[in-house]
């Protein structure tokens, strides 16, 4: 069985966040619901799908650390993990849009442009951008770990 190399993390998964990247895209903005023009099913899912991005965030961050921490051995318990993820619009997209709308709302389009051509750079901006939104913020957004930002920009090193 092949080894996964936890370098292969930012190529391979993290740039699975750019689903939520297309969802931003596609609505035209962070202003414009991505279901607009969707069935009325679709947007009442992806809302309540919303709701759970706290918890559907830290699911994220434990498969990146299982990752990281050779948990998972082999691409096979990698991939199968990571695809767990997808599902009609699964985590990739609602987790990944919310990155996406806090970095563009803060930062602006050009910085999340350049998150999406390094993505490893996209869980430490996300952070910082939910942080400054916290400041003012009736409800703060949920921060990556310190330690998955730091194995993220290790991986990258290796």
């Amino acid at each position: 069985m092949a080894r996964f190399a936890p370098k292969d993390m930012r190529g391979r998964y993290m740039a699975a966040f750019g689903e939520g990247f297309a969802m931003l895209a596609a609505a035209g903005g962070p202003d414009v619901h991505p279901h607009t023009t969707s069935a009325p099913e679709d947007q009442m899912r992806w809302d309540r799908d919303m709701e759970n991005f706290d918890q559907d965030m830290r699911s994220i961050e434990a498969f990146i650390l299982d990752v990281l921490e050779n948990r998972l051995k082999t691409e096979e318990e990698v991939r199968k993990a990571a695809f767990s993820f997808f599902g009609i619009q699964g985590l990739w997209y609602t987790v990944g849009r919310k990155m996406a709308v806090t970095i563009e709302r803060i930062y602006g389009r050009a910085n999340l442009v350049e998150c999406f051509c390094n993505p490893g750079n996209l869980l430490a901006t996300y952070n910082r951008a939910a942080r400054e939104h916290n400041c003012s913020a009736c409800k703060p957004l949920a921060l990556w770990s310190p330690l998955l930002v730091a194995g993220i920009g290790s991986a990258e090193k290796r």
